[in-house]
């Protein structure tokens, strides 16, 4: 196999917009493998308005590129350069060949998704893309992969309307998990049902795709997502470019299908069949307000009972009192934050409503008879290394 050494510096042409934070991560990932691998390359971010005017002025050894954008196989095809293309499903360009495809195992995205709802109990379940009839394919694939999947595994999938949800929703009879696109189509989606007074998750579970912080922080209830993991994908784009450019003769296309980094289940999503409104009523709040340092007297309160009727309700329920159920909540985020994280231990503490780091270092003592310093090592350890 044909392969050349790089010595010059390299001008590396990428067309992405730093606008969602997936595209921030992704954008992250590439700069993270050019300076790990000491890469000789020039990285030019480039605006397709912008390239217009300047294009000229480089000569260009290789192309990285949102493949969702249609604009961009324009100069794809105009350049005819090695390439690798970040893109939200399985496709290929009709007119390039020396190009990688990099993008999320949407198959075993779904999967996950399906077998959430069928965890739950749930019979019927349906795929939520927003309003807007212009969608990318991306969505349009998500979208059959998930009909596809559920159907196999014995759900009923329910076509959502493209008008009217709001009546739709309304007369829904049975519980139903629904599947958003992404999270900004969750967070749309919980609002409209927030606004019809349609119980989330009780009567309308739903998950979201990105774990995005800015989209759960607007949503009045925590959106439970599938996090992609578009920082790997960027890395993975590097790799993948780098080869093409030294292996001159291995010119066919490639896929490379990233598997999902973290299922975060929150509020939305949550699959305890609660029959009491009171229960549900209270399990929202503490899901929303758990990170406050709220305790059990301030879910009481909001509830409008008295602490012995909730704490029964809630043996009812779960078998747990009220406290119990806080407690447990705040610790199991604890070990999220410490496991998914590099979050300094202090702010592990801040977000999770403890009052000081030292209480979180009794916590653990008590639970695991380890600090939390010791825990992070233990099962940061043992995942494996996603940076390529």
């Amino acid at each position: 196999m044909g392969s050349v050494i790089l010595a010059s510096k390299l001008n590396i042409l990428a067309l992405f917009t730093d606008q969602h934070c997936y595209d921030r991560s992704l954008l992250s990932g590439i700069y993270d493998a050019v300076s790990k691998k000491t890469l000789n390359w020039h990285i030019h971010l480039a605006d397709p308005c912008e390239l217009e005017h300047y294009s000229h002025l480089y000569q260009w050894q290789g192309m990285l590129l949102n493949g969702d954008v249609p604009q961009y196989s324009a100069w794809l095809e105009k350049f005819k350069l090695p390439a690798a293309a970040a893109c939200g499903f399985h496709f290929e360009y009709p007119f390039a060949t020396n190009i990688s495809y990099v993008y999320p195992d949407n198959e075993a995205l779904v999967r996950q998704v399906v077998d959430h709802f069928r965890a739950g109990g749930l019979t019927q379940v349906a795929f939520f893309s927003g309003f807007n009839h212009q969608k990318p394919d991306w969505i349009y694939s998500r979208q059959a992969l998930f009909k596809s999947i559920a159907s196999d595994s014995g759900l009923e999938y329910l076509q959502l309307p493209s008008a009217n949800l709001d009546l739709w929703l309304k007369e829904l009879e049975n519980p139903i998990g629904i599947m958003a696109a992404n999270d900004v189509f969750a967070r749309h989606l919980i609002n409209v049902c927030e606004k019809l007074n349609i119980g989330v998750p009780e009567k309308v579970s739903v998950v979201g795709v990105d774990n995005d912080d800015i989209e759960n922080a607007l949503t009045p209830i925590p959106i439970t997502t599938l996090e992609l993991d578009p920082h790997r994908i960027g890395y993975r784009l590097v790799q993948e470019l780098r080869s093409r450019l030294t292996k001159l003769d291995d010119k066919s296309p490639r896929h490379i299908a990233i598997a999902p980094k973290h299922f975060e289940i929150r509020l939305s999503g949550q699959q305890e069949n609660i029959s009491d409104p009171l229960v549900a009523q209270a399990m929202r709040f503490i899901s929303c307000n758990y990170h406050l340092r709220i305790k059990a007297e301030q879910v009481v309160d909001f509830c409008g009972v008295s602490r012995t009727k909730l704490d029964q309700l809630f043996n009812d329920s779960f078998g747990k009192t009220v406290h119990t159920v806080i407690a447990e909540l705040r610790l199991s985020k604890a070990e999220t934050l410490l496991s998914d994280t590099n979050l300094p231990i202090s702010d592990v503490a801040l977000k999770i409503g403890y009052p000081s780091v030292q209480y979180l270092y009794n916590v653990f003592a008590k639970n695991y008879q380890c600090t939390p310093v010791q825990y992070r090592h233990r099962h940061q350890s043992k995942k494996p290394d996603r940076s390529c």
